[in-house]
């Protein structure tokens, strides 16, 4: 049974496409955004077109003020993209994972019923886990039970690698309460869309893993090869990976909507920033040296700047070709 099941609809035109993947559940940080200067650098190195994927299947927490925050803030680096949607119309009335949800689950439901030695029913809360594992990772404690589905128990499925074991446990793909978890979501999007480089931050490294296994489990897609900056899949599209350091606070602490960091476009107003001087500190930060740009730099004078620096070099921030 193949998780790919709209191979024939894959939206891409080129045969290099990286995405942007907001969740617009929460105002965009300076972390997201030297996310999305990575993304852009990537691809305009390897060339090739830009996916805008706004992850909007948590109707409780998405609001209409974060997609415009999205389009706020990537207006404001001057960031383009081919695919997706253009503004807050577009995101909510047509290009909206809510729009798929029922064809998702639908796919779901197959793989699962193809599969059944690969997903197990599980009755455990969030405070269960949390109460058994201080740091959350699922220790199999439903795996023997062979417990019947209910709608609210979750479906979890059954992780082999060893490393991701030890890291997240066995994850959910059907939460309680019916919908689809980020994983299994994530990965059929990128499917669906023919995505071929993703750009993330190290702290999603076993999300990687996750959907790797996902992918090659479901889809028998081949072995699975690791090296320090990139996880390639054979047949997930060729898609290439890499993860790239993370933007932290004073006392180390990465940034995080959840945790209500101060605003990208709140702070460059309070502190009277212009995109150049955004782009400056973003070289300073990534490359450690300092340059000053012309307040009204644009992308194509980022990438000069990057690449006199060395970027193509710089593991950390550039997918290597070939």
């Amino acid at each position: 049974m193949s998780l790919l099941l709209l191979q024939n609809e894959c939206r891409t035109r080129s045969k290099t496409l990286f995405r942007l993947a907001p969740t617009p559940n929460g105002f965009l940080h300076r972390g997201n955004v030297y996310s999305f200067l990575i993304t852009e650098l990537n691809r305009r190195y390897h060339g090739g077109q830009m996916l805008l994927r706004l992850d909007d299947l948590d109707p409780e927490r998405t609001q209409d003020v974060y997609f415009e925050d999205v389009f706020g803030v990537l207006g404001y680096l001057g960031l383009k993209w081919g695919w997706g949607p253009q503004n807050l119309e577009e995101a909510k009335g047509k290009y909206s994972q809510s729009f798929r949800m029922n064809e998702m689950l639908d796919e779901f439901w197959k793989v699962y019923h193809a599969n059944p030695k690969a997903f197990y029913v599980c009755e455990c809360s969030k405070s269960d886990v949390k109460q058994r594992s201080p740091f959350g990772v699922y220790d199999s404690f439903c795996l023997e039970k062979d417990l019947s589905f209910t709608k609210e128990n979750s479906i979890r499925f059954r992780v082999d690698d060893e490393t991701l074991r030890t890291a997240i446990g066995d994850f959910v793909v059907r939460r309680r309460g019916g919908t689809l978890s980020y994983q299994w979501i994530s990965l059929r999007e990128d499917l669906h869309w023919g995505v071929t480089h993703i750009v993330r931050g190290e702290d999603l490294r076993d999300s990687t893993r996750a959907q790797l296994e996902l992918a090659e489990k479901l889809v028998d897609q081949g072995q699975v090869q690791v090296s320090d900056t990139c996880i390639r899949h054979r047949k997930f599209c060729e898609t290439k990976f890499l993860h790239h350091p993370l933007l932290v606070d004073e006392a180390g602490v990465k940034l995080s909507k959840n945790r209500k960091d101060l605003s990208f476009l709140d702070e460059v107003r309070a502190a009277g920033l212009q995109r150049g001087d955004v782009f400056s500190e973003f070289l300073n930060w990534a490359f450690g040296k300092h340059v000053d740009l012309q307040a009204d730099a644009d992308l194509s004078d980022l990438y000069d700047a990057a690449m006199d620096l060395g970027f193509d070099s710089k593991a950390e921030l550039c997918i290597p070709k070939g």
